[in-house]
């Protein structure tokens, strides 16, 4: 019912305060409810890339995110640490790429979600946008496979389930068969 509720608020979510995405509805679909939920104590630390020289004077530093790293709750396994990786802003943009290469964690580990800050990279854009830290000494910056250990096998099922979907719902899969297909019937004099 919970569930329910959080997918018909949907609908509303240009309307509600925070960007309308499902860490609110849920949140909100509880509180409607009057139904207790706590919310992990690690906040989220953010996951992408360095900006480069875009970036370089930025006071925000260089790291711009584009993922969330939730973790496992407290005392709910051996070794707590990182959950899942949520993508909130590239799954938009860029489907089929996973572009993770650092974690960006708050320096002061009380701080989570609030070490980060989202900035448009376009003064009126909705998708537009990514996850920056408050400062560029908010957090700290680690390579993206010291955190996730397994990053390696990560990218290489995630590449090889990709390649198994259709042309028709990958472009980039697409384009290559419709060059394929061209090269065929048009073949190139030598």
């Amino acid at each position: 019912r919970l569930a329910n509720l959080a997918i018909h608020l949907e609908e509303l979510a240009p309307h509600l305060p925070g960007d309308g995405g499902d860490k609110d509805l849920f949140q909100l679909a509880w509180a409607l409810e009057a139904s207790p939920f706590t919310l992990v104590s690690t906040g989220p630390w953010a996951v992408g890339v360095d900006g480069g020289m875009a970036r370089a004077t930025s006071p925000s530093g260089p790291f711009v995110g584009s993922t969330m790293l939730q973790h496992t709750p407290e005392n709910s396994a051996p070794n707590c640490g990182p959950m899942f990786l949520h993508r909130t802003i590239d799954k938009h943009e860029e489907l089929f790429r996973l572009n993770w290469k650092l974690v960006a964690r708050p320096k002061n580990s009380s701080s989570g979600g609030s070490a980060f800050k989202l900035e448009k990279l376009a003064p009126h854009a909705r998708l537009a946008t990514r996850i920056v830290p408050t400062s560029a000494g908010a957090v700290d910056l680690i390579p993206f496979e010291v955190v996730i250990p397994n990053a390696k096998g990560l990218f290489t099922a995630f590449n090889e389930a990709v390649e198994l979907l259709p042309p028709v719902l990958n472009p980039q899969r697409a384009c290559a068969a419709n060059a394929a297909a061209s090269e065929a019937y048009h073949p190139k004099k030598k």
